[in-house]
């Protein structure tokens, strides 16, 4: 078949077919107890929706959480903790999500087709610096605009870290609205604050026991840039001599340190880890949750990771050599000196400067680190995950038409409620 037979195909796929189906899956009677959750395409047990799910499973409330999965190794692991998980691609998966009066995702929704007619959050990965959505998609044409507005991006709920800058991204972005958003904090950032069961769930079991050992008796610095696909000439590879690995790996002796590298799954590394002893390379896909709390020091340059981490209130290096050319090609919501608490290294000789400083026990950007916290951080509690699923909990039952009254005739009382209770969670959290 032609490239040009291809591309036809798949779009009537994708512009008629899917949306078809999308269209049709609204006649499907949607189960209130049942909800269901995903990640991103990658088919990880991770981001926001792992924690909302594990903290479901922990309810008896009456709710069916089930994770639908789009990888059979994190569908087996599930099932052998017990917990209810299917694969989008088998019958009970498509069914699952065909009969889930809630569906949760952490990015757009691989088996969005299937979703009509149900209350879908979307909990998003990250506080943006960057831009974002049709902020980006300024050449799409009215039809696709409408096709991602009504069909893709058909959200009920946002959940945000719950202040106004927080928001202000992603209303540019999705053209979210106040009476949209669940402004509770991200689910991901409970294990800051609580033991979570199940947090471990997913990771390699080996590499998360060696870093708590390493955070036993050493420093730990995390670097974790974002994705350069804003850059033709930079398809996202990190080599040795942006880092100048040689030397920072005597650096990191020096002070008892290991560096933790975490490359954006969008990148590629090129570092031969066995080279440098002070070095360890973690998988572009790991959930990177539990491991931060072990992590001293963080060095980014526009990856949202930073955000996050103000809530641990440590030192933050932003390593922002190319900002002038990655302001160009990809747009920032936000003047970046202002919201990026930390020093601006520019050079590797900058970069363990700073380091250097840090590792000396040395900081100076305490109050700083909180003003930006304060600025998009509503809640520090750990209690993200109970207000995302009482307040749809609530809505649900609230909205509910076929829930049966219960025997003592309250059914109407409750319902009334369940929906005065969703109402004051979210004037708490914005207030």
């Amino acid at each position: 078949m032609s490239n040009a037979l291809t591309d036809a195909a798949d779009a009537v796929v994708s512009y008629v077919v899917r949306p078809f189906v999308f269209l049709l899956s609204h006649l499907v009677p949607r189960n209130d107890r049942v909800w269901v959750f995903t990640a991103d395409w990658s088919g990880r047990f991770a981001e926001n929706t792992k924690y909302l799910f594990l903290y479901a499973a922990e309810q008896s409330d009456g709710v069916r959480p089930i994770w639908i999965a789009r990888d059979r190794e994190v569908l087996e692991t599930l099932r052998a903790r017990g917990y209810e998980a299917f694969h989008i691609d088998d019958r009970r998966g498509k069914y699952a999500v065909l009969r889930a009066r809630c569906v949760f995702s952490s990015h757009s929704i691989p088996f969005w087709p299937y979703v009509g007619g149900a209350q879908v959050v979307q909990t998003w990965h990250g506080n943006a610096l960057k831009r974002l959505g049709r902020d980006l998609e300024l050449d799409a044409s009215p039809l696709v605009r409408l096709y991602r507005k009504y069909i893709v991006r058909n959200w009920n709920w946002f959940v945000t870290t719950g202040t106004a800058d927080a928001l202000a991204p992603f209303a540019s972005a999705f053209g979210i609205s106040d009476d949209e958003v669940i402004p509770s904090g991200y689910p991901r950032n409970d294990v800051f604050f609580r033991d979570v069961e199940g947090a471990t769930v997913g990771l390699d079991s080996g590499v998360y026991d060696r870093l708590r050992d390493l955070s036993d008796d050493a420093t730990l610095v995390s670097y974790m840039p974002t994705s350069r696909r804003a850059f033709h000439e930079d398809a996202g590879v990190i080599d040795g001599s942006r880092l100048d690995v040689e030397n920072l790996n005597r650096l990191l002796a020096d002070h008892d340190a290991y560096l933790l590298l975490k490359a954006h799954p969008w990148s590629d590394v090129e570092i031969d880890e066995d080279e440098f002893d002070r070095l360890v390379m973690l998988p572009n896909g790991i959930d990177i949750y539990p491991i931060l709390p072990l992590v001293d020091v963080l060095v980014t340059d526009y990856s949202s990771i930073y955000f996050d981490y103000l809530l641990l209130d440590r030192p933050v290096v932003f390593y922002s050599y190319d900002l002038d050319a990655y302001r160009d090609a990809r747009g920032l919501y936000f003047e970046y000196d202002d919201v990026t608490p930390g020093p601006k290294a520019t050079t590797s000789e900058e970069l363990h400067e700073w380091l250097d400083h840090f590792l000396r026990g040395e900081d100076g950007f305490e109050e700083s680190r909180a003003q930006v916290r304060d600025r998009f951080y509503r809640h520090r509690d750990g209690r993200a995950s109970e207000r995302i699923y009482r307040h749809v909990r609530n809505v649900v039952r609230g909205a509910s038409t076929d829930r049966p009254d219960s025997a003592g005739g309250d059914g109407g009382r409750r319902s009334a409620e369940c929906e005065t209770d969703a109402e004051q969670l979210l004037r708490e959290t914005k207030t």
